[in-house]
């Protein structure tokens, strides 16, 4: 088999969808082919089943390694002033104040102390944090350097903390280096390891592990807003649905789902979604001919959704998560019985 022959198949192999009519090719193929082809499939299924595991472990090291300081609610409502008025805001079990009115150029709560309706802020920084349904529950204390870090500089320690661990400022620097085309970028990537490397290494640890979580919870409470602009009524020519992004909660079942009409909001949100590492599976809908968009773009996600499923798009959308599961089984039972099909048939050619 040549070079080009080789390098055809490989882009057939990467456009495979669901979708029957792209794995027409494999019909054709010789037994050297098949064989060849055979070991791409296995390789793609290892790959993903390593990554996700190797994700799902390296939030599992984070969290043990530094496990969030939540404080309870006390009250809501913080009394100011000498007649006591109730401003927005919150007392927390510790007795910090958080007021609506008092948050940094990052977001953050300022913590503060005081009484009698008088109080100054601290270094202290906190975090709301919410349950599956979105609900507040506490606060994350968040290390007080924090303050010391733009947003920009935030997002990129969230991007690199997952795997980088203790090397995250070294990773920082390496990678500094090799931007030298991009001066913007590389002074962003250099007055984050500057700073990094400021704040002691006990404290670099919690900072690291609290932005990690608050940016993740941030992205999660932006889902949650989209999902009520998604309940909303809409006007003018609306398509039909096209499929559905399924939101996970850390037990595995669908905490939220939302429908999507547009093609290409659908997969930008996707995109959006496997870059802040938010668990999820995606379905996509049948038209009444059997078609859903084209899934190229799904293998390109890095890493891969927890997982992907095919509807009707008249079907019941909202069965429980062990039909879901069941279904996406059998359907991928099907799929591999029919491959093995035709490799059988290939092989037997050979003989």
């Amino acid at each position: 088999m040549d070079q080009e022959r080789m390098e055809g198949l490989m882009a057939l192999w990467e456009s495979e969808t669901e979708d029957k009519e792209t794995w027409e090719w494999r019909e054709n193929l010789t037994p050297e082919e098949a064989r060849l082809v055979e070991s791409w499939d296995s390789s793609w299924n290892s790959g993903v089943l390593k990554l996700s595991e190797d994700i799902l472990a390296a939030d599992q090291r984070l969290v043990r390694k530094e496990p969030a300081e939540i404080v309870g609610i006390a009250q809501k409502g913080v009394p100011v002033g000498l007649f006591g008025r109730l401003a927005p805001g919150f007392v927390l079990e510790n007795s910090t104040v958080l007021l609506e009115s008092e948050k940094d150029a990052n977001g953050f709560y300022i913590g503060g102390a005081g009484m009698d309706g008088m109080y100054m802020c601290t270094p202290e920084r906190y975090e709301p944090v919410r349950d599956d349904a979105g609900q507040l529950t506490g606060f994350r204390s968040i290390s007080k350097y924090v303050a010391a870090f733009s947003s920009e500089e935030l997002g990129l320690i969230y991007s690199y903390a997952l795997f980088s661990g203790e090397d995250l400022v070294k990773n920082l620097n390496a990678d500094c280096q090799r931007l030298s085309k991009d001066p913007e970028t590389q002074a962003l990537y250099a007055s984050t390891a500057e700073k990094l490397e400021q704040v002691p290494p006990d404290e670099r640890s919690r900072l690291v592990a609290g932005v990690y979580a608050a940016w993740k919870d941030r992205h999660m409470e932006d889902l949650r807003g989209r999902q009520k602009a998604a309940e909303q009524p809409l006007t003018g020519i609306v398509g039909p649905p096209i499929g559905r992004i399924d939101y996970l909660a850390p037990n595995g079942t669908v905490a939220e789902s939302i429908e999507y009409t547009d093609r290409e909001r659908f997969q930008v949100e996707i995109e959006e979604d496997t870059h802040y590492g938010i668990p999820f599976s995606v379905v996509l809908y049948r038209d009444e001919y059997g078609k859903t968009i084209p899934r190229d773009f799904l293998l390109r996600l890095d890493p891969p959704p927890k997982g992907f499923s095919v509807v009707d798009r008249e079907q019941d959308h909202r069965l429980s998560v062990q039909d879901q599961l069941d279904a996406a089984t059998r359907e991928a039972g099907q799929r591999n019985a029919e491959r093995q099909t035709v490799r059988a048939a290939a092989l037997e050619a050979e003989r």
